[in-house]
């Protein structure tokens, strides 16, 4: 009965902090510690901070808070899309208890390097990942910041080596995973084999965004007609697509297409005339030796240009 009575009590609480924010810290003392550690990781990973933060913050600050506490508060603010920088104290005075505390564990020292990562300290993000790594309980994937950093910082082959180490631990090949080793194949000029890799992230989800980057290294390869035909295909989903009508126009440029790319750039501009895009038709026109459409649209241009905002 007692079982039943404390399962009940769980239930009622998980649905008190989900669906009442506001009360999310009005717990009951029954539940235990290890219960509301519980729940904040899964609200957490649920994506309601706020909720996870009043769960955890009255428990943090105290003689005998755990590092992970410390840690799990520490991620409803990194996990937050809307973080207030005014939270970065809290953050690193949370992360230097936990270290403090727990120094074999490397959880605190991922966060800190992903917490740097975030305020652009790429020599902070390598020290701390190599702190996470080395520690006597490592935290790999601390991996996925020291590629990040180690990519800004121009160390592009590194980069890729942390990243696919990243990737062969854990349950880490999702699309967005798969997107960015793409453009770390990208920057390294491996063109082929960053197409294969977004072809393998549509499978898992099909975006747009995805379709851009592929079609961009379609073209860097010099395959223009493949980077069109996948255009084409995001373009037949949605014809008011601009960018990838604009993407397409470009491809059907430098695949000496110039008649389809004029098509292109005119219906793109119909979507969001820019000077950009009219300066980008005059050039076709040119090539087309049509000088009076090409006068028109440079005119056209700095027209929109003088243009106040």
């Amino acid at each position: 009965m007692r079982l039943i009575l404390k399962s009940l009590l769980a239930l009622a609480l998980f649905i008190h902090v989900r669906f009442e924010p506001a009360l999310a810290g009005k717990y009951d003392d029954d539940y235990s510690i290890k219960q509301r550690i519980k729940l904040a990781r899964q609200l957490i990973y649920d994506g309601h901070n706020e909720d996870a933060r009043r769960l955890i913050a009255p428990l943090c600050h105290k003689p005998d808070t755990t590092a992970e506490m410390y840690c799990i508060l520490v991620s409803t603010y990194l996990d937050d899309p809307e973080q207030d920088p005014k939270a970065n104290k809290e953050i690193e005075e949370c992360l230097k208890l936990a270290m403090k505390i727990r120094p074999e564990d490397g959880e605190a020292y991922r966060l800190m390097a992903e917490h740097l990562l975030a305020l652009g300290d790429y020599q902070g993000v390598l020290k701390f990942s190599d702190k996470a790594l080395h520690a006597k309980y490592p935290d790999r994937s601390t991996l996925r910041q020291s590629a990040i950093a180690r990519s800004n910082l121009g160390q592009h082959e590194a980069a890729l080596a942390d990243f696919n180490g990243f990737m062969a631990f854990g349950t880490h090949r999702n699309f967005y995973n798969l997107n960015t080793k793409a453009s770390l194949l990208s920057t390294l000029k491996r063109y082929d084999e960053a197409s294969r890799v977004l072809r393998q992230s549509l499978l898992l989800r099909n975006q747009d965004q995805t379709v851009y980057q592929l079609a961009n290294c379609l073209q860097m390869a010099g395959k223009h007609q493949t980077a069109i035909d996948e255009l084409t295909k995001l373009i037949k989903k949605n014809p008011l697509d601009e960018e990838a009508l604009t993407m397409r126009a470009r491809a059907e440029v430098k695949n000496k297409d110039l008649t389809a790319a004029v098509k292109d750039f005119s219906k793109a501009v119909e979507l969001e005339p820019s000077a950009k895009l009219y300066k980008e038709r005059a050039e076709v026109y040119t090539l087309l030796n049509q000088k009076a459409s090409a006068a028109k649209d440079l005119a056209r241009a700095n027209e929109l240009i003088k243009q106040p905002f």
